[in-house]
């Protein structure tokens, strides 16, 4: 493969860049775009330093916070403030949705 190590002592004969397989093996760089510590070849997120061995619940780029702490992740939580809603309801976020006279 042509990188100065004789065939006999390179375990990736056909890839001119390595001659032992790493963690990514022969053919693939063990390279760390995002400096996580993790090789892009067993990163979930390769280029997202913040995640590398799960995406979390709001994927890969995306911070998995629950700003009003109600257990739904801001990026699931269409009223991110307000800990008693998670969606918008008939009155919008902040307002309760009852009715208090029961008149439906």
């Amino acid at each position: 493969d042509g990188d100065g190590t004789p065939d006999c002592n390179d375990v990736c004969l056909g890839d001119p860049l390595k001659t032992q397989p790493g963690e990514c093996g022969c053919g693939a760089a063990d390279s760390d775009m995002d400096g996580d510590g993790v090789v892009d070849c067993n990163d979930v997120c390769p280029d997202d330093p913040k995640k590398s061995v799960t995406v979390g619940k709001c994927g890969c780029h995306v911070a998995d916070v629950d700003t009003d702490e109600d257990g739904v992740p801001d990026c699931h939580d269409r009223c991110p403030e307000d800990p008693l809603k998670n969606s918008t309801g008939t009155c919008g976020c902040g307002v309760a949705d009852t009715d208090s006279d029961q008149d439906g």
